[in-house]
C-alpha cells in the first residue's frame, strides 16, 4: 500500500500499519447505496473511482476499498462505464488516472511516438491502450509470452526484453521510427529486482539516439523509485516546487479532483473500447486480500488482480 515509497528495509513496518485497523485499497466499483441530496450519483447508480487518498496514512483511520462499504470523495467518483462489468471497472481508476494525468501533464499528443517499458502489467497494459487511443503511436517492451498480448491492446511495435540485446533493440526502433517523445517506466522501483534491470541508467545513457530532449520536458517518466525521489515527488506535488533532473521525473497520481480523468477514461472505453485484462478475479476473503498483494510482488502478472465483493 505505501511499502513502495519507503526503504525495503521499512516493508515490515508498512504491514503492520496497515494491518493495526486500517483498510487498504483505492479502487472501487459498486452501486451506490446512500447519497447526499442532490448527488450527481443517486442511490442505485453504478459509480467507479478512488475510494482513499494514501495521505491519510498515517491517521487512525483509512477508509479503503477493501470492503463491503467505502465512502469515497465526490470529485474521486465517476458514472461506470456502462460497456465494462464490476470486475473490469474496478481494475481501471488507479491505473487509469495514473496514465490519463501523466499524459496530460507531459503533453503528449496525437502522433507522438511512446516507449512503454513493463507494457503488460497492471499499469503497462492500460498505458498501452490509452496512449493509442489518444493517438499516440505506442512501442511496448515486454516479454516474449505476453507480445501478442501488448499489440492486441494498440502497441505498433512489440520488444522482447528476453530475447537478444533490448537496449540495442530500443535504438534501432528510435532509428527506424524515430526518437521517442516519451517514456513511461513502469517497472523502475527501489525494489533490487527492478534496480538489476537498469532500464532508466541504460536509456540515460544513449538518450541522444532514442529521446527526444529538447527544452525542459520531463519526457522519462517512472511510477516508483527511491524514498528520495518519492519525496521530490511529494515536493512537486504539493508545493509545485520541481527538483527533478533534466528529462526525468518520478510522477505521483494526484487523487483529489481525479473525476475529469475517470470520465475521459469512461468515454474512451464505452467509444474506443479500453477495456483492463483481468488476470484474477478472488473471493472477498481476508486471505485473498493478502493473497493479491503477494501475487502482485512476485512479478509474473499480466493485467490486474481483482477482489469480487459484488457480483
Amino acid at each position: 500500500m505505501i511499502g513502495d515509497k519507503l526503504p525495503e528495509s521499512w516493508m515490515g513496518f508498512s504491514s503492520r500499519r496497515l494491518d493495526g485497523g486500517h483498510t487498504p485499497g483505492f479502487d472501487f466499483s459498486g452501486v451506490v447505496a446512500a447519497a447526499p441530496p442532490g448527488s450527481p450519483h443517486p442511490v442505485g447508480s453504478c459509480v467507479y473511482g478512488l475510494a482513499a487518498d494514501p495521505t491519510v496514512i498515517f491517521r487512525s483511520y483509512m477508509g479503503g476499498s477493501f470492503a463491503e462499504y467505502c465512502s469515497p470523495p465526490l470529485n474521486q467518483v465517476a458514472a461506470k462505464p456502462a460497456t465494462l462489468t464490476h470486475a473490469e471497472a474496478a481494475g481501471l481508476p488507479l491505473v487509469g488516472t495514473t496514465c490519463v494525468q501523466a499524459f496530460r501533464e507531459h503533453g503528449l499528443a496525437a502522433g507522438q511516438r511512446v516507449l512503454i517499458i513493463g507494457a503488460s502489467g497492471g499499469v503497462g497494459h492500460v498505458a498501452v491502450q490509452v496512449a493509442s487511443k489518444l493517438g499516440a503511436v505506442v512501442t511496448g517492451v515486454c516479454s516474449g509470452r505476453n507480445a501478442g498480448f501488448v499489440g492486441g491492446c494498440g502497441a505498433s511495435a512489440v520488444i522482447d526484453y528476453g530475447e537478444g540485446d533490448v537496449f540495442e533493440k530500443i535504438r534501432e526502433a528510435a532509428a527506424e521510427g524515430g526518437k521517442f517523445d516519451l517514456v513511461l517506466d513502469c517497472v523502475n522501483s527501489a525494489d533490487a529486482r527492478d534496480q538489476s534491470a537498469s532500464y532508466r541508467t541504460r536509456i540515460f545513457e544513449m538518450k541522444d539516439d532514442v529521446l527526444n530532449t529538447g527544452g525542459d520536458k520531463h519526457n522519462y517518466i517512472v511510477l516508483g523509485g527511491h524514498t528520495s525521489e518519492w519525496a521530490q515527488a511529494a515536493l512537486k506535488r504539493f508545493t509545485k516546487i520541481n527538483t527533478f533532473a533534466s528529462n526525468f521525473e518520478l510522477f505521483w497520481i494526484k487523487m483529489p479532483n481525479s473525476t475529469p480523468a475517470l470520465e475521459l477514461i469512461r468515454d474512451l472505453a464505452e467509444n474506443k473500447g479500453l477495456k483492463p485484462k483481468i488476470d484474477q478475479t478472488l473471493e472477498f476473503t481476508e486471505e485473498n486480500c493478502r493473497k493479491v498483494f503477494d501475487t502482485l510482488r512476485g512479478r509474473r502478472t499480466a493485467g490486474k488482480l481483482v477482489v469480487s465483493i459484488i457480483d
